[in-house]
């Protein structure tokens, strides 16, 4: 992944993980930020692997898969309830 990649990533994602950080305990807010923020990484790492016709977890290229950039991913976004 590149630079300018990874950093279209963080600003996607940024926001919506801060919205939840609003603890009085700045070491609570850090680990509810990091949590989501891998969370929500990965899962928008494996759903741009799935719409390149690859494995989410692997990476591997999967064979006799159409690359459709509008077809639905395995994981649907949404969040846990915390």
């Amino acid at each position: 992944m590149k630079r300018a990649e990874l950093h279209e990533m963080l600003i996607t994602i940024a926001d919506e993980c801060l919205a939840d950080c609003d603890s009085g305990n700045p070491l609570e807010s850090w680990t509810r930020f990091i949590d989501r923020l891998d969370a929500k990484g990965r899962r928008y790492i494996g759903d741009e692997r799935e719409r390149q016709g690859r494995d989410r977890y692997t990476g591997e290229a999967i064979s006799n898969v159409q690359r459709d950039p509008k077809r639905k991913t395995v994981l649907e976004p949404q969040d846990p309830e915390w």
